[in-house]
């Protein structure tokens, strides 16, 4: 079914769909920017079953979020569920997160997952026929294993068990999309390696089953965080973390490239009358903030590698009474307007607007026009036909 952008724009290209491959979610190693995009494949069946949904943008998609702690969102509320909901509601398409647990932020109003703290891989696949045959999800989006490589439970065998586990999904909704990510990264070196055993024998079980033209795409999760974007504890995501899964998982949705620019990285971007601020709680730890002069912009100097028409996506926070806004010009083209709802400042919200970007250097105002919301991040995506 098409997911309705502004231009009704695809989820995905019709016809034969590529394999997904590890390297669909990736992170660059330029300043502050992190890219979660897709890449050629490199195998693939004569005919894969195509990755369309339902041409009426009235229809509405349901995605069951399947995992761990990870999925629940531990440390943060809501996890990468809040930022992809609304990744995924920008365009105008009703989206329905379905489950048997419910948890997230103001902002997230589907708050329905099945991630389930401390679960391992066989505890998910005993209970998830019956999640799948009560819920009917559309989209399936799994993470699991993290648990099973902690606590090192055969590890040998995770990848032989995840196999069962989409095979058990796949049965059950033959129709339905499953996205199986990579793990995310652990902070100990010895268990990252062991996390990234598991992943190399996932990708494995992921190929073997799009050859047999199932709906089974791979999204490379542990190439999108860092070990930066962990908590404390090593394990979990922080909030900017979760917020990079959520663009990671959208990026897949859409097979198209996401690439991400930090408000606050000094030489990607420039701020006048406002000022850079260190937070926990933003994509990169920081954000830019006060923008509530009338002289108040924030430039944004990106590379793009194509020329046409984008989708940027800003991730903000809006702590003031009402409704915050701010003109957007491309290289000093004007390009619209970008309104921030008030759920708080910290909670982050994205909101998508459209622009014609040129193929090399273009620069990027968010100027003030009311209030003063604050930009963590923005994410930009060529538009999907």
């Amino acid at each position: 079914m098409t997911f309705a952008g502004a231009s009704a724009h695809a989820w995905a290209t019709t016809g034969t769909v590529r394999w997904w491959l590890v390297r669909l979610c990736g992170t660059m190693l330029l300043l502050a920017m992190t890219a979660c995009g897709s890449a050629a494949s490199q195998t693939r069946p004569s005919k894969s079953p195509a990755r369309s949904f339902a041409a009426s943008p009235q229809r509405t998609v349901r995605v069951m979020p399947l995992g761990d702690s990870i999925t629940a969102g531990v440390n943060v509320k809501g996890g990468y569920r809040s930022d992809l909901w609304q990744l995924m509601s920008t365009g105008g398409q009703s989206v329905e997160f379905v489950g048997s647990l419910s948890a997230g932020p103001v902002q997230l109003p589907e708050r329905r997952h099945e991630g389930h703290p401390g679960w391992e891989i066989g505890q998910l696949d005993a209970h998830v026929d019956a999640w799948l045959r009560s819920y009917r999800p559309d989209v399936v989006l799994l993470h699991i294993g993290t648990n099973d490589v902690l606590r090192n439970r055969d590890v040998e065998h995770a990848a032989d068990r995840l196999a069962v586990l989409i095979d058990h999904i796949t049965g059950a909704l033959p129709n339905a999309q499953v996205y199986v990510a990579t793990i995310a990264p652990l902070a100990r070196a010895g268990l990252d390696a062991r996390a990234e055993r598991y992943n190399t024998e996932l990708a494995d079980v992921v190929r073997t089953r799009a050859l047999q033209r199932r709906r089974v795409y791979l999204v490379d999760m542990h190439a999108a965080l860092t070990r930066r974007d962990l908590a404390a504890d090593g394990i979990h995501p922080t909030n900017g973390g979760y917020s990079k899964m959520a663009a990671c998982w959208y990026a897949a949705l859409r097979s198209a490239p996401m690439t991400r620019w930090e408000a606050e990285a000094v030489g990607r971007t420039s701020v006048n009358d406002g000022e850079r601020l260190t937070d926990q709680s933003a994509s990169g730890s920081g954000k830019v903030g006060y923008l509530n002069y009338a002289d108040s912009h924030v430039d944004f100097s990106i590379q793009t590698p194509t020329t046409g028409w984008h989708r940027i996506y800003v991730r903000a926070a809006n702590g003031m009474k009402g409704t915050c806004t701010q003109a957007l010009t491309v290289n000093g083209r004007p390009q619209g307007r970008v309104d921030y709802p008030s759920y708080g400042w910290d909670h982050w919200t994205i909101t998508a607007v459209s622009a014609w970007l040129t193929a090399g250097r273009d620069v990027l105002r968010f100027s003030h026009l009311t209030c003063a919301a604050e930009i963590d991040s923005i994410d930009v995506s060529p538009a999907v036909r």
